[in-house]
């Protein structure tokens, strides 16, 4: 069975079709305790649903690397695997995939065990910095998408973030390591 938009953790559902589960259920990350939601681009289950393939559909170029998580950018098709887990079953084997059309390519997570598990250790550090009242800027603050440029200096990408990124990465610890991770 395939669904498209699939919301998840609360998120109201887009259209009229059936869904594989109760979109109001709450989705928390296991062990880290982050409630998440949206909706996922493409879900395909198994018959016997057992099995799940999350797709990620990305509307841009190719990346040049191939990491899971491409230092901390490439997070949603895993959150995506953290719904379908909360969702339908700690137990369901999951693919999870970037989908790039224009280049007629997918990406697969090669061990989403493993990768989930990166991810789970990245996210403790991130809530224990956020607990401790460290909530500090990351290397793509200041660019083209970031929604709160607005709160930093003038020019703040060209400049203000590289200069302050070595101090940014000591007082986060482990949590900055994301941002090397493949």
């Amino acid at each position: 069975m395939s669904y498209t938009e699939v919301p998840f953790g609360g998120q109201t559902p887009k259209g009229p079709d059936a869904l594989p589960w109760d979109a109001d259920r709450q989705v928390v990350v296991p062990q880290v305790d982050f409630a998440i939601s949206g909706y996922i681009d493409r879900l395909d289950l198994s018959e016997t649903r057992d099995r799940a393939r999350v797709i990620d559909y990305k509307s841009g170029k190719l990346p040049s690397d191939d990491g899971a998580l491409r230092g901390g950018r490439e997070l949603q098709r895993c959150l995506y695997a953290f719904a379908v887990r909360a969702l339908l079953g700690r137990d369901i084997a999951i693919d999870a995939a970037l989908l790039f059309p224009k280049a007629e390519t997918s990406r697969h997570l090669d061990d989403p065990q493993a990768v989930l598990g990166d991810l789970t250790v990245y996210l403790l550090a991130a809530r224990d910095n956020l607990r401790g009242g460290r909530a500090l800027i990351g290397p793509d603050n200041g660019g083209d998408y970031d929604d709160f440029a607005f709160a930093l200096p003038a020019n703040a990408a060209n400049s203000y973030v590289r200069r302050k990124s070595a101090a940014v990465a000591a007082a986060l610890g482990d949590a900055a390591t994301v941002w090397d991770a493949a």
